[in-house]
């Protein structure tokens, strides 16, 4: 018998059954079960939905302990003060300093909070009037920022989220690697202040009054919930890092993100729940292009599973350690293909064969028995393929079986008093660079936008033409979400060479650069901002993305792959790794093997062929 011939056909199996996978639930629900989840989602599908969106993000600020002595805190008294008597997270302060400081919000009594500092500068920097576009007539004007007044205790706060709100968050801080190379010496001249600082809810489609216009009489200002982000990063970015903008507020502190970071992006349909379906195609569709995604990502956020490699007959190793190969778990979210790794990793285990089926988290609903009636469920739950992952998402009876972590649907549950009936995206990585943002933002927004109104059979076409074989460029998908046009050039210009041979990263860094030279030679914070620098160009490194993705493949990260797509990728290679990564591959390691085993050395110097990963010619990649 031939068993790649036997292979193919189970994979195709799943494959040409996409124009069934879209149309219903599983065939064990009866009409009465379809009708309530109908009506539960309260939503007729491919109704316009008027889409909404807030952005969180998490950023650090370094500031001076020497800057003009306000700060400044007495060395011996902070010992003394360092046990149960100080303030949680506090520095007793001298008397000079304190009395300097009595009016500050961030003081209780005679201790200065250091986690406090960044909340309250933000919070200050963000009150100032700040530069926008006029959507309407291009003009650069100034507005004021609906912004939560600073306190020291959030707990009198009501988050309706119809204010910009800064808070702190403790887990926000400098990599083990970053604290390691500065030095302790170095940075305890510094408090470092971890910053989340959410936008209000924003809306995709209104435009909002700003001021009115100085120089046309009638005319009133209006701006983007877009433009509003953009002027605000840009508004942060000026005033703690340009020296041309900085004044006794600013000019001892600078704003930056680490790997620690994250940009979680909430998108809703104002109050309305999104239909399921709806939430299906998303998933969907952000599975099948989990490569093309990767590619416009940094380093640090592209994370893999290695499970499918793995004996049946080993323990389940923790989530964590799949989720990025064990370097960024602080800041990490595990990929959709990562999950659906560890789901049938655990149905395939002989040592939890009787676990209930479909549920392998505490939050997650289990399946009930008569879904796994349907063939192409049963078959899906024990394949380690893109396409089984999609016939999954599509045939889930439920909101309940939806569960993920890069993509986060939470939100919407019933059982969440405060739910903001939001999906959100929490893959990329924190920037304060408004540039990359909203292009993130804008083709977020577009996914939604078209898993709404696609038809079922045109997005199981789709589907087949388009996504259902690993591709590692996303501009087929930004295409056929009808993205901006520059969004569109952004993650062109990212991927590509410019003038004079520079690459997308070291532009940047350059850039930086120039910003962290502008303060001089002896500026305390130089070594800390250059240190930044080379982070972000190493993570935004196209060679370094592209080996990232070689080994996310190689380890089987992407999942399980079709004979024809092996052939495409690997060519002759005949090493072990790529037999692992057949479709129907198990491995018969004895139990006790090390996980470094399951990976031989070779297969991270064996990369894929040049042809597949360098063509510019769509056609040889779909």
């Amino acid at each position: 018998m031939d068993h790649s011939s036997s292979r193919s056909a189970r994979t195709d199996s799943i494959a040409t059954s996409s124009s069934n996978v879209f149309i219903s639930p599983s065939s064990g629900l009866s009409r009465m079960q379809c009708l309530r989840t109908d009506v539960e989602h309260m939503q007729i599908r491919h109704n316009p939905l008027d889409l909404t969106f807030g952005i969180e993000f998490e950023c650090l600020l370094a500031i001076s302990k020497a800057s003009s002595g306000e700060h400044a805190i007495s060395q011996a008294t902070s010992n003394i003060y360092a046990g149960s008597e100080a303030p949680l997270g506090g520095y007793a302060v001298s008397e000079a300093s304190s009395e300097e400081y009595s009016m500050s919000k961030a003081t209780t009594g005679t201790y200065v909070l250091p986690h406090l500092f960044g909340r309250e500068k933000i919070t200050r920097v963000l009150m100032e009037p700040i530069e926008a576009i006029c959507s309407t007539c291009g003009e650069h004007h100034l507005f004021g920022l609906d912004i939560l007044p600073w306190t020291s205790d959030r707990r009198d706060i009501e988050h309706t989220h119809s204010k910009w709100n800064i808070g702190g968050d403790a887990t926000i801080d400098l990599t083990a690697e970053q604290q390691k190379s500065l030095g302790p010496e170095y940075l305890d001249q510094f408090y470092f202040s971890g910053v989340e600082f959410k936008t209000r809810i924003l809306s995709a489609n209104i435009q909002k009054e700003t001021t009115p216009s100085t120089t046309d009489r009638g005319h009133v200002h209006s701006i983007t919930g877009a433009e509003e982000v953009r002027a605000v990063l840009q508004h942060l970015t000026r005033r703690f890092n340009d020296i041309e903008f900085k004044d006794e507020l600013s000019r001892h502190s600078r704003i930056f993100t680490t790997s620690r970071c994250g940009l979680h992006v909430h998108i809703g349909n104002t109050r309305n729940r999104f239909p399921l379906q709806t939430l299906k195609n998303i998933m969907s569709l952000y599975a099948a292009c989990e490569a093309g995604i990767d590619s416009i990502q940094t380093v640090d956020r592209i994370g893999l599973s290695t499970m499918p490699n793995k004996p049946q007959s080993h323990p389940h190793e923790n989530p964590r350690d799949n989720s990025a190969l064990g370097q960024y778990d602080n800041a990490y979210n595990m990929p959709l293909s990562s999950l659906h790794a560890e789901q049938v990793y655990r149905r395939r285990c002989t040592y939890c064969k009787n676990q209930i089926k479909g549920r392998f988290r505490s939050h997650q609903r289990p399946y009930r028995e008569t879904h796994w009636e349907d063939p192409i469920i049963a078959q899906a739950a024990n394949q380690y393929t893109s396409a089984a992952n999609v016939a999954l998402i599509q045939r889930a009876p439920s909101l309940g079986q939806l569960f993920q972590l890069q993509v986060n649907v939470e939100n919407l549950m019933e059982y969440q008093d405060d739910r903001t009936n939001t999906i959100e995206f929490r893959q990329h990585a924190a920037t304060l660079d408004h540039e990359v943002v909203l292009a993130w933002l804008d083709l977020l927004l577009k996914l939604v936008q078209f898993s709404n109104i696609v038809s079922d059979a045109e997005f199981a076409t789709l589907y087949k033409a388009k996504f259902q074989d690993i591709n590692w460029d996303v501009h087929p998908l930004l295409a056929v979400l009808h993205c901006e046009e520059k969004t569109i050039k952004h993650y062109a210009h990212q991927q590509a060479q410019v003038p004079e041979g520079r690459t997308y990263a070291i532009e940047k860094a350059e850039e930086e650069m120039k910003r962290v030279h502008a303060f001089g030679e002896d500026d305390l914070s130089k070594l800390l901002m250059t240190r930044m620098v080379a982070d972000d160009t190493y993570n935004n490194d196209e060679k370094a993305k592209t080996e990232r993705i070689q080994l996310k493949i190689t380890r089987g990260g992407y999942g399980q792959l079709s004979d024809e797509l092996i052939e495409k990728i690997f060519g002759s290679c005949t090493e072990p790794f790529v037999e692992r990564l057949r479709v129907g591959y198990v491995s018969d390691e004895p139990p006790g093997m090390k996980s470094a085993d399951l990976d031989p050395n070779g297969c991270q110097h064996h990369s894929p062929t040049s042809s597949f990963w360098t063509s510019s010619d769509e056609s040889d990649r779909y």
